[in-house]
């Protein structure tokens, strides 16, 4: 006995996995963004606004196309793995449209800056990555940034001024770096100076962030600090977010 499909059956089944290769397809672009750029496929633009943003084009897609054949399948009560398979779809869609949403949003709230420091009267120069501290303009970054109306939304990011001694600090600075999953790659006593990497999970950006410890005349001593990224013009926050956690740890140890 053979099974004939009506053209309703026709339509939905098409409709399902329609949705379901939708939301597969802009996975895969997604991933082929973060992949291309480790591997230098790809540039910064091309993997993270361009292969994302198509990416969830076609999950609206996927969404879009999920309620058309979920209503359909309802009508004509379609067997529970067609009913699952387009429930995940719908959620997947749902996860990631979301996470697009509020990825846009926050980053037109954030500061258009990826390179953060706590003294803007006397600049930390990096001393491996020297590439922070170039002119841009005739001006240096850190001068963008504080005639550009930039410091104003970080105006709480400022030194830390400790009694505490200029060698202990400098282990505990250590410590702190350690347990926020910074590499250290380079470590100046004398001058009081540390620099540290910090590489992104997903796309493998990197972030290099430098303290300096100051001894004063007055008997503290000075903590400065600088995070900066290497590529991209916003960094989301990240750059001071990252100084104020250490900066709150190191205060917390001391």
């Amino acid at each position: 006995m053979s099974y004939e499909f009506t053209k309703k059956n026709q339509t939905l089944n098409f409709f399902t996995y329609l949705a379901f290769f939708s939301v597969i397809c802009s996975l895969l672009l997604m991933l082929l963004g973060v992949i291309g750029y480790r591997y230098n496929i790809f540039n910064i633009s091309t993997s993270l606004l361009t292969l994302t943003k198509y990416g969830a084009y076609g999950c609206i897609l996927g969404l879009s196309l999920s309620f058309v054949a979920f209503g359909d399948s309802i009508q004509r009560k379609a067997n529970i793995y067609e009913l699952l398979l387009l429930l995940c779809t719908g959620i997947i869609s749902i996860v990631f449209i979301f996470k697009f949403y509020n990825y846009n949003m926050f980053l037109k709230s954030q500061p258009y800056i990826n390179d953060i420091s706590t003294n803007y009267t006397s600049n930390i120069e990096f001393i491996v990555y020297k590439e922070h501290n170039n002119s841009v303009g005739g001006d240096s970054k850190i001068n963008l940034q504080r005639y550009g109306g930039y410091k104003q939304p970080y105006m709480d990011i400022n030194p830390l001024l400790l009694p505490d001694d200029k060698t202990l600090i400098i282990e505990e600075v250590l410590e702190v770096m350690s347990s926020m999953g910074l590499q250290v790659v380079y470590i100046g006593k004398e001058k009081g100076i540390i620099e540290a990497v910090d590489i992104s999970f997903w796309y493998g950006f990197y972030d290099d962030f430098i303290v300096r410890i100051e001894p004063l005349a007055s008997g503290m001593t000075s903590i400065d600090a600088r995070s900066a990224s290497r590529v991209g013009k916003s960094d989301f926050g990240v750059n001071a977010e990252r100084i104020r956690t250490f900066m709150e740890l190191l205060k917390a140890r001391l």
